[in-house]
């Protein structure tokens, strides 16, 4: 039992030494991180060169730990990229991962949802639901783990084609300035922001919506 416990614990602590890390190849293909798993060097609140103390770096993860730390974004921004990280939601909890945001708002940027299905009034709409490209596309049934659990994102973004993949699942694939794109947005929540999705180079923000969230592992490659 003692040696089980042993191997167990030395187990659980090369797990914890690999998060939030860049192996040889990542680092050769380009990935960096954008949070180091220890500070919250790197990000700000939105208007602001500081980040609110209710976001803080604990257990490996950036973690909202309660309302009033305000939507956040990197202090880096990017033109092309694939964005990779790891999010896991409090009960009923809702949050969301922006793309290509302006220092001053979040607003009109594509958004792909973070979400307690099961607890969250919006997960009975598959457009407001986890994976989704929020009140737009719909995120298909079954991609999200459940609450509690880690969840894994990829998003694509080249030029005005994005993709979103949660859990290996794709959830969203569309280019902005297409016509099947604009009829499915004049058709959704964000119908009247006219310049939706059209800053071809942002921040990665992330979304305080209210209650407890963790992201970690966050990486991002330059295209």
């Amino acid at each position: 039992m003692r040696s089980f416990l042993i191997l167990s614990l030395f187990s659980f602590s090369i797990f914890a030494a690999e998060m939030n890390t860049l192996s040889d190849e990542q680092k050769s293909e380009g990935w960096q991180l954008l949070f180091d798993g220890k500070t919250t060097n790197g990000w700000v609140n939105y208007q602001s060169d500081k980040l609110n103390p209710l976001w803080v770096a604990e257990d490996g993860c950036l973690k909202l730990v309660k309302k009033g730390g305000g939507h956040m974004h990197s202090t880096s921004s990017f033109k092309d990229f694939e964005l990779k990280l790891q999010w896991k939601i409090s009960a009923g909890g809702n949050s969301g991962v922006f793309l290509r945001v302006t220092p001053k708002s979040a607003s009109g940027s594509p958004e792909m949802q973070v979400l307690d299905n099961e607890k969250n009034g919006n997960g009975k709409d598959p457009k407001t639901s986890a994976g989704a490209l929020y009140g737009i596309i719909a995120a298909p049934k079954g991609a999200v783990k459940a609450q509690g659990e880690w969840n894994q994102v990829h998003i694509i973004a080249k030029g005005k084609h994005y993709q979103f993949f949660l859990n290996g699942v794709k959830t969203a694939d569309f280019d902005i300035d297409s016509e099947e794109f604009q009829k499915l947005k004049s058709q959704g929540k964000m119908a009247k922001k006219k310049t939706y999705g059209s800053n071809t180079e942002g921040h990665i923000g992330l979304q305080d919506h209210g209650k407890e969230v963790c992201f970690r592992n966050i990486m991002i490659k330059e295209l």
